[in-house]
């Protein structure tokens, strides 16, 4: 957010930003995580648009935080301050394949056309059992090439 023009954002309805303690792992610390590291918090802070930083302030900053802690915004709020609201993405049209009797996946015809006989899901389970008994017969035939018939 703080290199993204505001109005190239937008929040979808599950989204959200997770603020949390910056952390320095040192050869001292004890803790595998590392330890709060305030400074590099703030600094961080100062990177984000002012509305943000408004919101993290309120809720208290990063200075009462340790290691566990974070600060979650959700897309309500965001809305709230004035960012956009994503478009909700078109349900996608349902396909169905149909599979000629050739066992070549490669002369399978996608369409989504009433009536057909498969969904993408079964033809995919086709298209590997497809590609096993191709490299199956490659084995066979190379095995075979091995032995000299």
């Amino acid at each position: 957010m703080a290199y993204v023009p505001g109005e190239r954002i937008c929040f979808g309805e599950a989204a959200s930003l997770g603020f949390h303690l910056a952390r320095k792992v040192t050869a001292e610390a004890k803790d595998p995580y590392g330890v709060g590291d305030i400074e590099t918090s703030r600094w961080m802070l100062n990177q984000y648009p002012q509305d943000i930083r408004t919101w993290i302030k309120n809720k208290g900053g990063f200075e009462w935080m340790s290691i566990g802690d974070s600060l979650t915004l959700d897309a309500v709020e965001l809305w709230v301050m004035g960012y956009r609201k994503c478009e909700p993405d078109e349900l996608p049209v349902p396909i169905r394949i149909l599979r000629s009797s050739s066992s070549s996946p490669k002369t399978n015809q996608v369409t989504n056309f009433a009536g057909t006989d498969r969904t993408i899901h079964e033809e995919l389970l086709w298209r590997k059992r497809d590609e096993m008994a191709e490299e199956a017969w490659r084995r066979w035939n190379a095995e075979k090439a091995a032995r000299g018939e």
